[in-house]
């Protein structure tokens, strides 16, 4: 892969446990998840955020990726988290924050998807890394 290759990394879906540890997202309603993250380098990472999706375990997303060069993202982890939007409350997580790190396999099946496995309220997310 060209290390100066610009690439998009975007959460396109994820599926969200029914629960919150045993207890209901949002007072009987599935949550409202979104997705924060930032690309690397981590000196300046570029920070972005998928907009919220209502009442949903199986959101989607098109849109609030972020891009960055192929050569950071072999260098350092993208790092993200997905939280269930709650307003005027906090915030809730379904995650803690992760990191994954691209290798030179996901560029060259780009722009496939790759799948992360569950962790906390997240059964699993899918991901596209797209050549920009």
């Amino acid at each position: 892969v060209d290390p100066n290759s610009m690439w998009k990394v975007q959460p396109v879906a994820a599926s969200i446990t029914p629960t919150n540890n045993g207890a209901s997202w949002d007072l009987s309603t599935p949550p409202d998840p979104f997705v924060q993250m930032a690309c690397p380098p981590s000196s300046a990472p570029v920070n972005s955020s998928t907009p919220s999706v209502t009442d949903s375990l199986t959101p989607t997303w098109g849109t609030g990726g972020c891009v960055t060069t192929a050569k950071a993202l072999l260098a350092g982890p993208w790092v993200f988290q997905l939280w269930d939007y709650d307003t005027p409350d906090p915030d809730d997580s379904i995650t803690t924050g992760l990191q994954v790190q691209f290798t030179e396999a996901n560029f060259a099946a780009a722009p496939g998807a790759i799948t992360l496995s569950a962790n906390g309220g997240m059964a699993s997310m899918t991901l596209q890394l797209q050549k920009q």
